[in-house]
């Protein structure tokens, strides 16, 4: 190899799996941490938009249910064949989600809109 082409090459560090790994899991979870703030900003600014023309019952029922149409195939994917597990801990399944419904009714209750 000529003395040129010797000092002009830059020098190459090997870069192994796990560190590209470990990047793009950074990059993946930035992400997802912004686009969070994204959702966020978005659901305050369209909130505002709305709030003259819903009443603020519907405008969290369609809130919610966007959120429940968006994120259902997740959801069912994750429990799926895990029926077993879910008919052993439904009580307790069935216990939290009334309780969630009742301090959501019960903070409406106590501070009406």
């Amino acid at each position: 190899m000529p003395r040129s082409a010797r000092w002009c090459a830059l020098p190459t560090t090997p870069i192994s799996r796990r560190t590209l790994r470990a990047s793009s899991s950074h990059v993946a979870a930035f992400s997802l941490l912004a686009l969070t703030n994204l959702l966020w900003a978005g659901n305050w600014v369209l909130g505002r938009a709305l709030r003259d023309s819903l009443d603020p019952v519907s405008l969290n029922f369609w809130r919610w249910f966007i959120a429940l149409a968006v994120l259902t195939p997740f959801g069912l994917r994750a429990v799926a064949g895990k029926g077993e597990i879910l008919r052993r801990h439904a009580g307790i399944l069935a216990l939290l989600g009334m309780g969630i419904a009742g301090v959501w009714a019960l903070g409406r209750r106590s501070h009406p809109a």
